[in-house]
């Protein structure tokens, strides 16, 4: 009982962590003269991703890998076709000329880290791993290099502290927020006795995924479309270049059958978000976050079929 009791105060947690978060990061952004877009490729992508973080470390820890590796796939695809597509849903989201570069970023990870799997033998060893996250900070120092600083900047709204402070309880709220709906996910998909894998790909990445959902919905919502692009290409590249280059140096990451079509998956996803990029001159609308939708239940039915 003291499961389904924390796994809704999860969701409340949830909620009003992406509120904190979203009001601090504008805030920041603000007082730092730097884009939206920015903030959410760092600040906001770094605070929603630390649930995925916690749990790779875990299951690296435990030797679990089957759960790490699922929740980082699972969760990537979730962010572009079930949360990018919600988002758009409720409001329009622009697309600038500095985001295809981006979503290209993005794109080329993905297919490094195919090729590092398939000259490992399935599985991303140390070295490999280390690679891929000397990349994440070489990629951090060229996003910050090329930000647009010429856009213009409105009235800073709060101070520097109580930004800082904002952010700070905001991701707080987030990681404990999700960290009590994934392990309620957990103990109820055990109770059905779903694989591990199929638990990593679906539960524990829906679950992990929730602080980028409920941060986008609300930033969505107060219109700020740049930082929910951001937010959410920022987190897929620091899921796979950061999160499972650390957790390759904990333990040997192995890539499951069903693991290596998720990352098929995700890189025909990410492709096509890319090119949606450079086509959509103006903004990803409805019909496009339908057919992300739709795409997210058909992979989850042929997950389970």
């Amino acid at each position: 009982m003291i499961e389904y009791i924390f796994f809704v105060l999860g969701f409340l947690f949830l909620i009003k962590g992406a509120e904190f978060l979203v009001d601090g990061a504008s805030s920041l952004a603000k007082h730092f003269k730097v884009s939206d877009l920015f903030i959410g490729l760092t600040v906001v992508a770094f605070g929603t991703s630390f649930p995925e973080l916690m749990v790779n470390i875990s299951s690296a820890v435990h030797l679990e890998v089957n759960i790490g590796v699922g929740n980082i796939l699972g969760s990537n695809i979730a962010n572009i076709l079930l949360i990018l597509g919600i988002a758009a849903l409720i409001y329009p989201l622009k697309i600038k000329s500095d985001v295809s570069k981006h979503v290209l970023f993005s794109l080329v990870s993905v297919l490094l880290l195919s090729i590092f799997v398939i000259f490992g033998g399935n599985s991303l060893s140390a070295i490999f791993g280390l690679i891929l996250i000397l990349l994440f900070l070489g990629y951090v120092f060229w996003a910050y290099k090329t930000d647009d600083f010429t856009e213009k900047v409105s009235t800073k709204k709060f101070h520097i502290v109580a930004s800082i402070l904002f952010c700070f309880f905001g991701i707080v709220g987030l990681i404990i927020g999700g960290s009590w709906v994934v392990e309620g996910a957990i103990f109820i998909a055990n109770s059905f006795n779903i694989s591990t894998t199929l638990i990593g790909l679906t539960i524990v990445a829906v679950g992990t995924s929730l602080p980028e959902l409920i941060t986008a919905i609300i930033a969505v919502k107060k219109r700020r479309t740049d930082m929910v692009l951001g937010e959410l290409i920022g987190s897929n590249i620091f899921n796979i270049l950061w999160i499972l280059g650390l957790t390759s140096l904990i333990s040997e990451v192995l890539f499951t059958p069903e693991n290596l079509v998720s990352l098929f998956v995700l890189f025909f996803i990410s492709l096509i978000l890319f090119v949606l990029t450079i086509i959509k001159k103006n903004s990803l609308g409805l019909k496009v976050g339908l057919v992300f939708i739709l795409g997210y239940l058909l992979y989850l039915v042929c997950l389970f079929v």
